[in-house]
């Protein structure tokens, strides 16, 4: 298998040890697909691209599952490149992800990852250490950096910001108001919001709405210009009519 096969197959699984498939059927009626499918999506939108600038916003916080010894700390004895069942593929490790497999396939991208946590940056740094001429590494609200974007210069919007709360609600709110008001994504660019049919909110009361901490989010990008082009665990939207 070539690393991108690897990858999808960990992430397909990666989920599993938290949540079953009967819970998925209890939250949202199907069992929505995981990472690996709209990853690969997003792989395959932008294949014929030149150039790829791609921003990330949260960033990759462990370097192993929560279910091992190391979780979230950020000693680098806890970082084994070359074992794969331990990383964090229960979180998506998107810059990890994306920044091996676009270097895999020769592709010219950029990444910025923007997070407000120094540690979290220094786990993320040290995880992608060989693709680091690829990847801006930003300590900075999600916030402050999208109202510094220009016009129409992203192709790729990863959301994947905050907690599973009420809190990260709002701000996906506020996230997405600056994203349509600045128009900062391109024609045909997308954005792709994780956790969205991540059951911890559903099952613990927080709200009832199968759109968990995207609810305020994706309604207000839905009536703003965008469309719902894949609809599983992760949600990918684009602009209407591109």
């Amino acid at each position: 298998m070539d690393i991108e096969e690897i990858y999808n197959s960990y992430l397909k699984s990666g989920l599993s040890s938290y949540y079953s498939d009967e819970i998925f059927k209890k939250c949202y009626n199907y069992v929505p697909k995981s990472r690996d499918v709209t990853f690969k999506y997003c792989l395959n939108y932008f294949e014929n691209y030149d150039q790829i600038n791609i921003v990330e916003l949260g960033t990759s916080r462990s370097f192993v599952d929560g279910k091992y010894r190391g979780c979230l700390k950020t000693d680098k004895k806890y970082w084994e490149p070359k074992n794969y069942e331990k990383w964090d593929w229960s979180a998506g490790i998107f810059t990890k992800y994306m920044s091996d497999i676009l270097s895999y396939k020769n592709k010219y991208y950029h990444i910025s990852t923007v997070d407000l946590s120094e540690n979290a940056m220094k786990v993320c740094k040290t995880m992608t250490t060989e693709n680091e001429k690829n990847i801006s590494y930003i300590v900075d609200s999600s916030e402050n950096f999208l109202n510094n974007c220009s016009s129409q210069s992203i192709d790729l919007l990863y959301l994947d910001t905050g907690n599973m709360d009420e809190n990260t609600a709002k701000l996906h709110l506020r996230e997405a108001k600056i994203i349509v008001e600045k128009n900062i994504l391109k024609n045909d660019g997308l954005i792709l919001i994780d956790d969205v049919r991540n059951p911890y909110m559903i099952l613990r009361k927080l709200t009832d709405d199968k759109y968990g901490k995207s609810k305020y989010a994706i309604p207000y990008l839905l009536e703003h210009g965008y469309k719902i082009i894949m609809n599983e665990y992760q949600v990918i939207l684009k602009k209407n009519g591109q």
